[in-house]
Protein backbone atom coordinates (compact mmCIF):
# COMPACT_ATOMS: atom_id res chain seq x y z
CA UNK A 1 0.00 0.00 0.00
CA UNK A 2 3.32 2.56 1.14
CA UNK A 3 3.86 1.92 -3.09
CA UNK A 4 0.68 2.97 -4.26
CA UNK A 5 0.17 5.83 -1.78
CA UNK A 6 4.06 7.19 -2.87
CA UNK A 7 2.64 6.60 -6.77
CA UNK A 8 -0.32 8.57 -6.18
CA UNK A 9 1.57 11.15 -3.96
CA UNK A 10 -1.05 10.55 -0.81
CA UNK A 11 -0.99 9.64 2.62
CA UNK A 12 -2.96 6.78 4.26
CA UNK A 13 -6.45 8.84 5.54
CA UNK A 14 -6.44 6.70 8.68
CA UNK A 15 -3.44 4.32 10.25
CA UNK A 16 -4.37 3.56 13.81
CA UNK A 17 -0.43 2.28 14.02
CA UNK A 18 -1.77 -1.12 13.09
CA UNK A 19 0.28 -3.86 10.79
CA UNK A 20 -0.65 -6.37 8.27
CA UNK A 21 -3.66 -8.43 9.27
CA UNK A 22 -4.64 -6.58 12.28
CA UNK A 23 -7.61 -4.88 10.42
CA UNK A 24 -8.41 -7.23 8.73
CA UNK A 25 -8.59 -10.14 11.79
CA UNK A 26 -10.76 -8.06 13.48
CA UNK A 27 -13.09 -7.55 10.66
CA UNK A 28 -13.24 -11.05 10.37
CA UNK A 29 -13.42 -12.12 13.88
CA UNK A 30 -16.83 -10.15 13.86
CA UNK A 31 -19.31 -12.98 12.72
CA UNK A 32 -17.69 -14.99 15.04
CA UNK A 33 -18.58 -12.71 17.82
CA UNK A 34 -22.44 -12.75 16.13
CA UNK A 35 -22.37 -16.28 16.30
CA UNK A 36 -21.13 -16.61 19.58
CA UNK A 37 -23.76 -14.20 20.97
CA UNK A 38 -26.98 -15.82 19.18
CA UNK A 39 -25.64 -19.25 20.40
CA UNK A 40 -25.70 -17.97 23.94
CA UNK A 41 -28.95 -16.08 23.69
CA UNK A 42 -31.16 -19.00 22.00
CA UNK A 43 -29.75 -22.04 23.73
CA UNK A 44 -31.91 -24.01 26.43
CA UNK A 45 -30.65 -25.17 29.42
CA UNK A 46 -30.47 -28.22 31.57
CA UNK A 47 -33.68 -28.02 32.99
CA UNK A 48 -35.78 -27.16 29.88
CA UNK A 49 -33.79 -30.53 28.57
CA UNK A 50 -34.90 -32.51 31.61
CA UNK A 51 -31.02 -32.86 32.23
CA UNK A 52 -30.02 -32.86 35.74
CA UNK A 53 -27.70 -30.07 37.11
CA UNK A 54 -23.49 -30.69 37.08
CA UNK A 55 -22.66 -31.63 40.62
CA UNK A 56 -18.99 -31.95 41.28
CA UNK A 57 -17.62 -35.73 41.90
CA UNK A 58 -14.76 -36.29 44.84
CA UNK A 59 -12.87 -34.56 47.17
CA UNK A 60 -11.88 -31.05 46.64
Amino acid sequence: MQIVLRALEKEASLTCDMCLGEGTGAVAYLPVLELAAEVYEKMSTFSENQIEDYKELGDK
